[in-house]
């Protein structure tokens, strides 16, 4: 008898499934650094004369990640429905857990540069610029006539009496249009400085020992050039006004350690430094670029076309 229904049986069942997910955002290094710079005057010595400024150069570049992992419990809870009805199947979350692991590095290199052991330097721009444009069409219906009791009795009598043999003329479904630009940048500055790695002869002191001609012989084993490349500005906003300024600020540092090489030995004091910053320029010449003369203006615009004039904001 105890096993006469056992078709009938309507004994649940509950098992427990475990599900992970794991999400992350990795922001790698840059191949090129990013660098600023700051330039410092030279030191007074004999006859209030003054050594080469100085520039000291920070490269930097940052290396960080989000990993976020999603944990939950779900328990599944099976019914058999017995003989006469379908089996039946429940979830649900009993338990969750979420953790969110950051890892940030910074690595930065700040090296002493003379000026005058500067053979050039270069400042490039690059500018890329993408203008997508998202249009959208509807059929809008023309709203119901708002006629008195007077005109739709008219309005019947002239349909379905004074016209019986007319076509029926049907108001036509206005179409819509609107239209939308989506301005993407990319701005970069890249400068390339080239210099003399080796700049002051006098440093190892055992050499001295040496004549000036096996002096001579040994720095000119160990002269090198090396040309540093660093970005002066990298990022994505779409107004160019910073951009615009750094631009500014490229070609102020550029100009300052061209006319200060070209002061060699009488380097400039502080006072001095100060004001070859402040120089202003006196005339331009050429044609300059201007990135709006083949990407036309930005912002969205909206219009109606088709059928019917409609206006939508």
């Amino acid at each position: 008898m105890g096993n006469a229904c056992a078709l009938c049986s309507n004994k649940s069942q509950k098992k427990t499934i475990q599900a992970q997910s794991v999400t992350a955002a990795i922001y790698q290094k840059k191949e090129i650094k990013n660098g600023f710079g700051r330039i410092y005057a030279g030191v007074r010595h004999d006859d209030k004369k003054y050594t080469s400024p100085v520039l000291a150069l920070h490269l930097w570049s940052k290396d960080s990640s989000t990993i976020k992992t999603h944990g939950g419990t779900i328990g599944v809870v099976n019914q058999p429905g017995g003989l006469f009805s379908t089996d039946r199947s429940n979830s649900m979350i009993t338990n969750t857990n979420q953790r969110q692991e950051s890892k940030f590095a910074l690595d930065e290199t700040i090296q002493m540069i003379p000026l005058e052991d500067i053979i050039s330097i270069v400042a490039q721009t690059e500018v890329k610029r993408a203008t997508a444009k998202q249009t959208s069409r509807r059929l809008k219906t023309p709203p119901p006539e708002d006629l008195s009791c007077c005109g739709q009795t008219k309005k019947w009598c002239v349909t379905k009496v004074c016209c019986c043999c007319c076509s029926p003329t049907v108001t036509p479904a206005q179409v819509v249009e609107t239209s939308r630009d989506e301005q993407s940048a990319t701005r970069t500055i890249i400068v390339k400085i080239k210099h003399v790695v080796h700049s002051n002869v006098h440093t190892p002191s055992n050499i001295q020992v040496l004549d000036a001609k096996e002096q001579h012989d040994f720095y000119k084993k160990k002269f090198e050039e090396e040309t540093i490349k660093f970005y002066y500005l990298h990022n994505d906003e779409v107004n160019e006004a910073n951009f615009n300024s750094k631009m500014r600020e490229a070609e102020a540092l550029a100009r300052v350690i061209t006319q200060i090489k070209a002061l060699k030995p009488h380097y400039p004091d502080p006072a001095q430094l100060q004001e070859i910053f402040r120089l202003q320029e006196v005339s331009s010449i050429g044609f300059q670029s201007d990135e709006h003369m083949t990407t036309g203006t930005s912002g969205g615009t909206t219009a109606t076309v088709n059928l019917s004039t409609v206006h939508e904001t």
